[in-house]
């Protein structure tokens, strides 16, 4: 039994299912679209922060999610020729049974549209995250996805690109990096610095500039 699989197409039953319910409970109005937009706009803002957070901080060491990212910088070419499946079921895993939950609560009347809207765009963004990213990477993603990448509907391979330059301290949005611009010029990852190790005591204790570093001299000496 593939279980990464079944909780793959099972996400994706759910996502199929959800867009169904929203439907049902939902009228085609300008306000849902803006809910849709802006709860878009908000998952690549916090897609930047997250991404920051996990390439500068924690131990690579005991955490799986600190680890994959910054290895990623090392290696960024792994993600593309990653299976679809493998990069959707960590985020698939841990979001399914909350929409599920809240498509349920929807149902029920417990939760009004608009929330219920709200929540399921937030939690399928989480999930379709690394897809994005990982078509950032790709070289040649086909015409559909080339598309959505010059229309900037989801991140394109680029401005992506920037992000792996030396120091690595830009453009960490991975949705479609409508963030990107506005939180690199108010030096969103200093005041990241500021709320971590100053107000929270936590030790900014990666590596990374130094380990690509010494990866990319190895690397042309080699060649």
């Amino acid at each position: 039994m593939n279980v990464q699989l079944i909780v793959v197409h099972g996400w994706f039953v759910l996502f199929g299912a959800g867009g169904v319910v929203l439907a049902m409970l939902l009228e085609a109005s300008a306000w849902n679209a803006m809910i849709v937009l802006a709860t878009y706009a908000l998952a690549d803002a916090g897609s930047y922060i997250f991404h920051y957070i996990v390439d500068h901080y924690g131990d690579a060491a005991k955490d799986g999610i600190v680890r994959e990212f910054q290895n990623h910088h090392r290696q960024p070419g792994c993600i593309a020729r990653r299976p679809l499946v493998e990069v959707i079921y960590p985020a698939a895993r841990i979001i399914a049974l909350p929409v599920l939950v809240v498509l349920l609560l929807a149902l029920s009347g417990w939760l009004s549209g608009p929330w219920a809207l709200f929540l399921f765009t937030l939690g399928s963004c989480w999930v379709f995250t690394q897809v994005f990213h990982r078509w950032a990477h790709l070289r040649r993603p086909g015409r559909v996805v080339a598309s959505l990448q010059r229309s900037g509907l989801i991140l394109a391979r680029s401005p992506h690109e920037r992000h792996h330059e030396s120091p690595f301290m830009t453009n960490f949005a991975v949705i479609n990096g409508w963030s990107n611009p506005l939180f690199d010029t108010i030096g969103m990852p200093g005041l990241v610095d500021i709320v971590l190790e100053k107000g929270l005591g936590i030790e900014k204790r990666s590596t990374l500039v130094a380990d690509v570093a010494a990866m990319q001299l190895e690397n042309r000496q080699s060649v």
